[in-house]
């Protein structure tokens, strides 16, 4: 049997596949969508001691997902709408590990910071000219800086309230049964 390899979010690239993280959710964002073939699409807010990201899972194994769960991904990273953003497909898997109890930093998200901002549009010198940091410095020069702050915030206990009842199966597959 192979160890599973796990890999922190503030390791995430756009490009990452078959990826395996331990995180805890910490909220749902917005509502439940339905793709054009109907099936269900929930984010959450999860995170772990290096970050956090939005988590985008297809299908019914969502549903389960409350907050303070602690659970183990196998799923893979893209951009959406310029966010880095991690997903559950088909062939992703949720397992719980655990609730209420994981060292975790909310900062830096993954999903909010400009790491990969899109290409400027060029044509042979026409179009926008890119636009200098307010503060004169370069690019990245100021993007360096913000990293540094964000990494030196320290990690966090979250500790939510015990509830009574409910919450994700110890083990789930992609159609949400044990």
């Amino acid at each position: 049997m192979s160890e599973i390899i796990l890999t922190a979010l503030k390791d995430f690239k756009p490009s990452s596949k078959n990826i395996n993280f331990i995180t805890m959710v910490l909220e749902p964002i917005g509502v439940l969508h339905q793709t054009r073939e109907g099936e269900q699409v929930r984010t959450f807010k999860v995170a772990d001691k290096t970050g956090s990201i939005n988590l985008c899972i297809f299908g019914e194994m969502g549903g389960y997902l409350k907050p303070g769960d602690i659970i183990r991904v196998r799923g893979y990273a893209s951009l959406f709408k310029g966010s880095l953003t991690a997903y559950v497909g088909k062939t992703g898997e949720i397992r719980r590990v655990g609730e209420f109890c994981l060292p975790i930093s909310e900062v830096p998200n993954m999903s909010e910071m400009n790491l990969f901002p899109p290409l400027p549009v060029h044509v042979q010198g026409q179009g926008p000219e890119r636009a200098a940091p307010p503060n004169g410095g370069n690019f990245h020069q100021q993007h360096s800086a913000n990293l540094m702050l964000a990494a030196a915030v320290e990690p966090r206990v979250a500790h939510f309230p015990q509830p009574d009842q409910g919450g994700l199966p110890s083990q789930i597959n992609k159609f949400g049964t044990r």
